[in-house]
């Protein structure tokens, strides 16, 4: 089930991020290609074609880079969902959520200011993380509480961080950072539905 969350909703997300103009494909994988070469300061010898780049690059960010990925996410989550949300479900499980997301958003705030997810967009940038934080947050908060593990909300943060940094990254160069992608409009959209269906279909 995770396995699957791990990809399957990057491909809705990006697929709408394409359809809708807010980023276009890099398949031959130019840009990334000209960043080695740049940082290399040579010429490359030949590289593998992308039809046999991509699958690889998918197959590792989905299996492979979350046990890394998962190390850090689990480091976070002790805190956030193994310590935190419990303390705040005595206040009721949307205040709970609420919370968590903004604290949760609020904790990655030098990153936003720096430019990181959000370039050249601090303001819009804290407010667009914190929701992404809340939004993807229900999902979270939902499997953890379930089946009280803070290891398997790890393990989700170390898949999620392993394909936004990973293939899509690489596909993705350039996208619109407020509408676009996984932290954009268009990926809290498809997080809350994933959330909202995890609380539906568990109630």
């Amino acid at each position: 089930m995770v396995q699957l969350f791990g990809g399957t909703p990057f491909v809705f997300i990006y697929g709408l991020t394409w359809l809708l103009g807010l980023g276009q494909p890099d398949w031959e994988l130019e840009q990334f290609l000209a960043t080695i070469r740049s940082a290399a300061g040579t010429d490359l010898p030949p590289m593998p074609s992308p039809a046999l780049v991509l699958p690889v690059l998918f197959v590792v960010t989905l299996v492979i880079a979350p046990f890394i990925n998962g190390l850090f996410g689990f480091g976070e989550e002790l805190g956030w969902r193994g310590y935190l949300l419990p303390k705040l479900m005595v206040l009721g499980k949307v205040k709970a959520y609420l919370l968590l997301g903004i604290v949760w958003g609020l904790w990655h705030l030098p990153l936003i200011l720096i430019g990181f997810t959000y370039p050249g967009q601090p303001i819009l940038g804290t407010l667009a993380f914190i929701v992404l934080t809340i939004t993807f947050g229900i999902y979270i908060n939902e499997l953890t509480l379930r089946h009280r593990s803070s290891i398997l909300a790890g393990w989700i943060h170390g898949v999620f961080n392993s394909q936004k940094l990973g293939i899509w990254a690489l596909i993705f160069p350039i996208t619109n950072p407020l509408l676009g992608g996984f932290a954009g409009i268009v990926g809290i959209m498809v997080w809350l539905s994933l959330g909202l269906w995890e609380m539906r279909r568990h109630k």
